[in-house]
């Protein structure tokens, strides 16, 4: 006490002393000097008097500060009594105020608060009344690629609509998956589709009865293929549908699968498991009224009447059965289309699953009457964003996967939201590093008579072969006569067939070259059949000038080569 009175004594006299000194006329050309001393004597005094007072209200101040409280629970957002201290010096923070400074408003929204440790990120955006949370969620993607995170919830936090809060797993999706019998579970509806953040991921086919599968070339969509296989013949019965000549699956061929490598083939199978499905169907509704209970899918039937095998059907490339090259087998491709359709309707609870894959996705290629019918996608690197909404119904296939990184896929269909993945790899040259294909093949379960359970359907009935080959026949002998036709007569029954104009779709059909079927066109125009596009939107393709009455005279005209 007694040195603070001596260091007020000391500033005092400075203070006043300066001032009496400067006013005495002997001391004039001192009064430079006299003022400054006396500033130094006022700023002291100030100091030693206000300093206490200044100090002890900072230090109230950080007693009554709350302490940072944790933005999430283990079960998801919780209410907070105390609101969270602000903390932004971090990095990620900083990344984070950019973002909402350049996509969400200018200067408005900043990063109010951020917290990291071993397993998650939590921050807290603060944004302007102009601002709802629908605004922030809409671009999370974008804030997912500027931050190089994977952010996995956003929502308003409990004690503010004024802050959104953000949640980043820091778990990290591998970027390679040996294949492994230990993630194959004895329940043969579960399928391992690959790992994510949060390890591996299954698709339950008896909740998702089918899937669609694709990709552009070389983005893992045949290596997935195989991984899903070796799973269904351990515990189920198989088809593979490869119209590429069988190379595709020819490893399970070997093994003693049935691989079908033909229209015809894929007709007369999809005609014995349309079958099969009714009579499941009825084996439900007998059993159900014998033991008077309910019987609904096949999990129900396996525990209270007996066993029965799933059946899946892998499709390697199902472009090839939408775009048919010949004539005669077009009436093929559209009843294969059809009991596809039913099957993806109706099969569900009778085990009967579809997996559907393609390297082509594109809308011509997958009708969206059978799209529709595929709950689960799973989508590899896409090159164009309409290959991606084939898949997805978005361009994430194109936008958010790296073309580089092989075996990355999205999975939808199985939650609220796309799940990213990393497939199972799995080697089928044995001159590279396994795991092999080779190691994992076994033979069929059962025998596929005994699929059927007696019901005399392994077999297709002798009326409906023949019906299968009169169809083949008869369109072999249209196709014949269509020969007879000149070109220009047979690119018009064509477009009045499909009902458009395009040089791609009848240079295909006519199996001629580009410039010849350009010059059939430039005839068709001088007829009035179709117009030319304009100079200066070439995309836009020829116009059909038919009107439907005039189409359907030219087929009528024309009948018999139909």
């Amino acid at each position: 006490m007694k040195e603070k009175k001596d260091i007020l004594t000391i500033f005092a006299i400075l203070a006043f002393g300066g001032l009496g000194l400067k006013g005495w006329p002997q001391m004039q050309e001192y009064t430079a000097l006299f003022t400054l001393v006396s500033a130094i004597g006022w700023a002291g005094l100030l100091f030693v008097l206000v300093g206490p007072l200044i100090a002890k209200k900072a230090e109230e101040g950080t007693d009554q500060q709350p302490a940072q409280a944790p933005l999430f629970s283990q079960e998801g957002m919780v209410a907070q009594e105390n609101v969270p201290t602000p903390m932004v010096h971090h990095p990620m923070a900083d990344k984070i105020n950019a973002f909402c400074r350049q996509y969400i408003t200018k200067g408005e929204a900043f990063c109010y608060s951020y917290t990291e440790d071993e397993n998650k990120i939590e921050f807290i955006i603060s944004i302007p009344n102009t601002v709802s949370l629908e605004d922030v969620v809409a671009q999370k993607n974008r804030l997912e690629r500027y931050l190089g995170k994977t952010v996995e919830r956003m929502e308003y936090h409990p004690d503010s609509m004024d802050w959104v809060c953000g949640f980043i797993n820091k778990g990290e999706i591998p970027d390679m998956v040996k294949f492994t019998l230990d993630h194959v579970k004895s329940n043969d509806a579960l399928v391992w589709v690959g790992n994510g953040l949060h390890g591996p991921v299954y698709v339950d086919f008896s909740k998702f009865p089918h899937s669609l599968a694709g990709g552009t070339t070389g983005s893992g969509k045949s290596v997935l293929m195989n991984a899903i296989a070796i799973q269904i013949i351990r515990r189920s019965y198989a088809y593979f549908v490869d119209l590429k000549g069988g190379v595709e699956f020819a490893p399970y061929r070997a093994k003693g699968h049935q691989v079908v490598t033909n229209l015809k083939d894929v007709y007369k199978l999809l005609r014995k498991l349309e079958r099969l499905n009714d009579h499941r169907m009825n084996l439900f509704l007998k059993y159900g009224e014998e033991k008077e209970t309910t019987i609904r899918n096949i999990d129900t039937y396996r525990k209270k009447v007996g066993p029965m095998e799933r059946v899946y059907v892998l499709f390697d490339e199902f472009s090839q059965v939408v775009n048919v090259m010949k004539g005669e087998e077009k009436d093929l491709s559209e009843g294969i289309l059809t009991l596809v359709k039913k099957l993806g309707e109706t099969s569900r609870s009778q085990g009967i699953h579809l997996i559907v894959s393609t390297q082509k996705p594109q809308k011509e290629n997958i009708p969206t009457y059978i799209k529709d019918n595929l709950p689960v996608r799973l989508a590899g690197y896409c090159a164009s964003g309409g290959a991606s909404r084939t898949l997805l119904d978005n361009v994430m296939a194109s936008t958010e996967l790296n073309p580089k990184m092989k075996g990355r896929f999205i999975l939808q269909g199985t939650g609220p939201e796309e799940i990213f993945i990393q497939t199972p790899f799995i080697e089928e040259d044995e001159d590279k590093p396994g795991p092999y294909l080779h190691d994992f093949l076994v033979p069929p379960k059962i025998q596929e008579a005994a699929l059927f359970g007696g019901m005399g359907a392994a077999v297709p009935k002798r009326e409906e072969m023949e019906e299968a080959e009169e169809i083949e026949e008869a369109f072999e002998e249209t196709d014949v006569m269509r020969q007879e036709l000149d070109l220009l007569t047979q690119a018009k029954l064509r477009i009045a067939d499909v009902g458009i104009a395009r040089i791609d779709d009848v240079q295909q059909h006519l199996k001629i070259s580009r410039q010849r079927c350009c010059d059939l066109f430039a005839q068709l125009e001088e007829e009035g059949w179709v117009e030319a596009p304009p100079t200066d939107n070439k995309r836009r393709g020829y116009a059909l000038l038919l009107s439907d009455s005039e189409r359907e005279d030219f087929i009528k005209e024309y009948a018999m080569y139909y």
